[in-house]
């Protein structure tokens, strides 16, 4: 236990043995969560990232490459997850800042904020043997205004139900089977919406949640609702798809 939990559970449990009620507009402050950072290492022509598979990272999912330093955490690339395995997840390099050597990198989750700062840097490849100072991101103050929408944003559709009933099959897997029987159905946006937000198996709410993406961009079903679920998943899924909900938002909302 940390130090700071004992010290917020001793003084829990003196106030309660004492009768002294907690005050009603007292705050618990949560400390943030520090992003998550995988390793990355370059092996023969490939280069990989340890430790992603494992935290439900998933191919075609954006990282964001990060320089550590005295001076804090520095933005110098991004990537993309192209395979995984039980070990270490296979990434493809799409940007990296000029000279930059690969020797020391950590990956994380891509973010909307990195994408001035990636938008600044040179392409790979860098020189061979070239260094390359750390970028910084600008201070808020200094960004510029963000532009306003262009179009009012759709609300998520309502499903009234019932599900098809192999869609309510016990095994995750029968029904992971059943819902890509729905994937070229133009009526069945609602529905797999539905899905992805609610059924209680991770796999199959990341099944429609790609069934989503992948009509969005081909036009199947209501574009507005698919954009509208992208939101969701962007603000409200699960971490480990969040990424991949931004990425769709910035390609085709």
């Amino acid at each position: 236990m940390r130090p700071f939990h004992g010290i917020f559970l001793g003084l829990l449990g003196l106030s309660l043995a004492c009768g002294t009620p907690a005050a009603d507009d007292a705050a618990v402050v949560t400390p943030a969560v520090p992003p998550m950072l995988w390793s990355m290492y370059p092996e023969g022509e490939a280069i990989f990232v340890s430790g992603v598979s494992a935290e439900g990272v998933y191919s075609e999912t954006p990282l964001t490459v990060i320089r550590q330093g005295d001076g804090g955490d520095a933005v110098v690339g991004f990537a993309l997850v192209t395979a995984n395995d039980a070990a270490q997840s296979k990434v493809q390099l799409r940007k990296l800042a000029a000279g930059q050597a690969l020797d020391g990198l950590v990956a994380r989750l891509w973010l909307p904020e990195d994408a001035e700062i990636i938008a600044t840097l040179d392409n790979w490849p860098p020189p061979a043997g070239a260094t390359v100072a750390a970028v910084k991101p600008r201070p808020s103050d200094s960004l510029p205004p963000a532009a306003p929408a262009s179009k009012p944003q759709t609300s998520l559709p309502s499903y009234s139900g019932p599900l098809p009933e192999k869609l309510q099959h016990k095994n995750p897997d029968k029904r992971l089977d059943a819902l890509a029987k729905y994937e070229d159905d133009p009526d069945a946006t609602a529905m797999i919406i539905h899905l992805m937000i609610n059924d209680e198996s991770f796999d199959v709410r990341k099944k429609a949640w790609r069934m989503v993406r992948a009509r969005w961009k081909r036009g199947t079903g209501n574009m507005a609702h698919h954009e509208a679920a992208a939101r969701w998943m962007a603000t409200q899924g699960p971490s480990a798809l969040r990424g991949e909900a931004e990425k769709a938002i910035a390609d085709h909302g």
